[in-house]
């Protein structure tokens, strides 16, 4: 019950600001225009990203040429569309992807912009493993990123959620409303949503694992064989469990702290309202 009343909150929160910031058409004026635009970049020199928009979903995937693909699609009513930026810029080895909407002032007030039925999808194509670093912001908006190998990621976003799947890496994911989905993962995880869950599967542990929601539900699944881990994990409102280890019994209470076997990475996981499940499909 509890985590459904979580996930309903959440829901709510969502979608009225999705609501404000992409669907409907109560108060939409005009017809809306299509937004198609593209740009390639050679890769060989790039190694490091920035990706910045304020509205929109931006999917990032593996690229299937040697260039970095970018296109920015969707629709928007005329006048917001003059306003909306988008912009493709190398400096030596970085490349910085940018949508931006001018007016910014009255972009907060939809009643206004008029801007309620708009699309904005940005979608990257990039080689697996040419970047060294990725960084992804968004203020309103999903970011869904799967099969790149960058050695450092940083995904961000105000309200939405995060989903990346198949990375072996340095990874920080951050929402502020929205829930973090991390699929087929390896290497160092860092993870904080202050409202919305964190689900998180991993391949196998080698790396320390922290994880935070003030409001909002821990899941932590482990495919492969682990002898050598710790756990600090901790709730002040909700059940934390940790099952499936060689070594360790089945266990629940409000905090764990122990360790399997000789010294390993350690998985640290906090929430003030919700459970903590740490469960090993070995």
């Amino acid at each position: 019950m509890k985590k459904v009343a979580i996930g309903a909150v959440l829901a709510i929160i969502i979608g009225t600001i999705g609501m404000f910031a992409f669907g409907g058409n109560v108060f939409s004026k005009g017809e809306n225009e299509n937004i198609d635009e593209r740009k390639t970049v050679n890769s060989e020199q790039i190694k490091e990203m920035d990706i910045n928009v304020d509205v929109g979903e931006v999917h990032i995937t593996e690229s299937k040429s040697d260039n970095i693909e970018v296109h920015f699609h969707g629709h928007a009513i005329d006048r917001v569309k003059k306003q909306i930026d988008f912009l493709v810029n190398q400096d030596e080895t970085k490349l910085e992807v940018k949508v931006k909407q001018n007016n910014k002032f009255f972009t907060q007030i939809p009643f206004i912009t008029s801007d309620l039925n708009s699309e904005r999808i940005l979608d990257i194509a990039i080689p697996k493993k040419v970047l060294e670093k990725l960084t992804v912001n968004v203020d309103v908006g999903e970011i869904t990123i799967e099969d790149i190998d960058p050695k450092q990621m940083k995904a961000e976003n105000n309200v939405g959620e995060i989903f990346v799947s198949k990375y072996n890496g340095n990874g920080l994911y951050k929402s502020d409303v929205g829930n973090i989905k991390l699929e087929k993962m390896n290497g160092k995880i860092k993870a904080q949503s202050d409202t919305g869950g964190i689900d998180i599967n991993i391949i196998e542990l080698t790396e320390d694992i922290d994880l935070k929601s003030d409001v909002g539900e821990i899941e932590v699944t482990i495919e492969n064989d682990t002898e050598n881990l710790a756990f600090d994990l901790s709730s002040e409102i909700g059940d934390v469990t940790v099952s499936g280890f060689d070594g360790y019994q089945n266990s629940t209470s409000k905090s764990i702290i122990t360790k399997i076997g000789n010294e390993g990475p350690i998985i640290r996981a906090k929430t003030d309202i919700g459970g903590i499940s740490v469960v090993s499909n070995q």
